[in-house]
């Protein structure tokens, strides 16, 4: 019987090259390797934060000049209209919605831990006031440019706070998944 052959089954190259992508990793190396995902995942979210809070200041910069010179910001960029009713009304909705979303991106802050803060769906509402009333009145491009401004900022930091948020919850989804390897 010791003259019969052991069968090997075929292997390629490119199998060798999957089993040496597949390595079981210890507790140790798990943890380094969540670790390293939570440190590259901080390191994003700080410059993710700065960016939403230089879009949301900006807004705010063009928003308070339209208040102060009563001229829409727009109008060197495309063709001049006349300014819509309740300006003031609609350009102090949009400040207090940018606000909101300024004070979303210091949700941590200990000064502001305790204030409330509304929901995106109030945001975007408000937001959504003054380009609707544009539209409705067949105001020209200019002013439902210039007055959806505030609502892609909405849209902006919404999209970029539900990128942290869901990062964040895959972190904690891999770390659940962890797993004891004694003695690999």
């Amino acid at each position: 019987m010791t003259a019969l052959r052991q069968r090997l089954p075929f292997s390629n190259d490119e199998d060798r090259v999957n089993e040496s992508e597949f390595r079981v990793l210890d507790e140790e190396e798990q943890e380094e390797v969540i670790d390293t995902l939570r440190a590259q995942d901080a390191e994003s979210n700080k410059l993710l934060v700065v960016l939403m809070r230089a879009v949301i200041g900006s807004s705010i910069l063009l928003h308070v000049i339209y208040l102060v010179r009563n001229e829409n910001p727009i109008n060197a960029f495309l063709a001049p209209t006349p300014p819509i009713p309740y300006t003031h009304l609609f350009s102090a909705i949009n400040l207090a919605a940018l606000a909101n979303l300024l004070a979303k991106t210091w949700h941590a802050h200990p000064a502001l831990q305790h204030v409330p803060l509304a929901p995106h769906i109030l945001m975007y509402a408000t937001a959504a006031a003054a380009p609707v009333f544009c539209l409705v009145r067949g105001s020209g491009l200019t002013d439902v440019v210039w007055w959806s401004v505030a609502l892609v900022t909405v849209g902006f930091q919404h999209l970029l706070h539900r990128s942290i948020a869901s990062v964040e919850t895959e972190i904690e989804k891999l770390e659940s998944l962890k797993y004891n390897a004694k003695g690999a």
